[in-house]
């Protein structure tokens, strides 16, 4: 699959920045917690996810 950069995912990257900012998480703190969902993401895939806006909704559920 190739990366289309649109507004949609500039959208998608600043608002989840934006939430990590404003909860003081790291991607490493992300990381773990997706593991601890079941996601198995390594710290570099969820940095490159978020910066370029193409995670999964999957991201935001508890």
């Amino acid at each position: 699959m190739s990366y289309v950069e649109t507004p949609w995912t500039q959208l998608a990257a600043r608002t989840a920045r934006g939430l990590m900012a404003r909860k003081g998480a790291s991607y490493q703190d992300l990381a773990k917690l997706l593991e601890a969902q079941g996601f198995a993401e390594s710290v570099r895939a969820v940095e490159g996810k978020i910066n370029r806006g193409t995670y999964r909704a999957s991201f935001f559920f508890d």
